[in-house]
């Protein structure tokens, strides 16, 4: 049994490993840099390597020293190769729409499901406390955004405010000289 839990946890590693590699992806604009595309190409070979070796494995046809067994430090040294190498300089992009609440989302819907799967199936204690955390992290996290969203409202309101009256420099203090006064 042991065995057998052992063997499927490299396929669900893979699985999140790949789910935070989408996550980056998302969060970069979908522009991620050369070396996150290579990470994300090798993360994928290797679920796939992993995925035939618990098929073999599961059907009784593994054997130790083939090829296959070659992948796993081909999939480290690639990995290493990229954390070597410089970093691109990137300018930051904003994220707006569904990738700036993708990873909060998707953690909270776990969190959810696990939740709510308790009430039918008993999980552990340790299940139940993670995914109550993740679920008042989402809405410390969405409490934030939201407060963030007003104010910025409230700025762009008085700037709007400001700029029909004519005098837009008399709120903002980027636009004030040394001495208070309004630069000319």
């Amino acid at each position: 049994m042991g065995a057998v839990a052992t063997n499927m946890a490299y396929p669900l590693a893979d699985l999140v490993i790949l789910s935070l590699l989408l996550g980056v992806f998302a969060m970069s604009g979908w522009k991620p840099g050369r070396g996150w595309l290579v990470l994300g190409g090798v993360f994928f070979l290797q679920a796939g390597f992993d995925t035939v070796y618990l098929y073999q494995v599961a059907s009784g046809t593994y054997e130790a020293g083939t090829l296959l067994d070659l992948t796993w430090p081909a999939v480290m040294l690639a990995v290493a190769l990229v954390a070597w190498q410089r970093p691109e300089v990137t300018e930051g992009s904003e994220l707006q729409g569904w990738p700036a609440l993708a990873i909060t989302s998707m953690f909270a819907v776990i969190g959810l499901g696990l939740t709510t799967y308790d009430h039918w199936e008993p999980v552990s204690d340790v299940v139940v406390l993670l995914s109550t955390f993740t679920l008042v992290a989402a809405f410390v996290r969405a409490a934030a955004t939201f407060g963030d969203m007003r104010k910025l409202a409230h700025s762009k309101d008085l700037l709007q405010h400001n700029a029909r009256r004519g005098d837009a420099c008399d709120d903002n203090p980027l636009q004030r000289g040394p001495l208070g006064d309004a630069r000319a």
